[in-house]
């Protein structure tokens, strides 16, 4: 005797596996993407930018340094120090970065740039 199903339980039972499906996402996303999850990435960055003695001041000189080359007698490459840093940082922060701080603005506005502002000087001392 073989097993009749029909269209719609078909679709009852797909539609009930993703709802399940969809509670669980949501369930885990809120867990994860909480409140506490700002402090924890705010608090990280003061942490590491107190740890590091405020690396993003008292370095600045030298990095800016770093990205203008020196003039050297037969030096020769395919790639000023400049392009070598523009070209790591595309590979490291990738265009998904940049359009989520693109939405942010769009979406939060003027205070969507001083919060990614605040949140990159504290990313400076993570990298550092």
């Amino acid at each position: 005797m073989a097993l009749q199903t029909s269209a719609t339980d078909c679709q009852t039972i797909v539609s009930g596996v993703l709802d399940t499906l969809y509670r669980a996402v949501a369930a885990v996303s809120d867990a994860v993407w909480g409140p506490w999850t700002v402090f924890l990435l705010l608090g990280t960055g003061l942490f590491l930018t107190v740890r590091f003695r405020v690396v993003q001041v008292t370095r600045f000189r030298q990095a800016v340094a770093g990205l203008v080359p020196k003039a050297q007698a037969g030096a020769k490459g395919v790639l000023s120090p400049f392009q070598a840093f523009m070209t790591g940082l595309a590979g490291s922060v990738g265009t998904g970065n940049i359009a989520g701080v693109a939405t942010a603005v769009v979406a939060g506005g003027p205070g969507a740039v001083v919060g990614e502002g605040m949140a990159g000087v504290g990313c400076v001392a993570e990298l550092g």
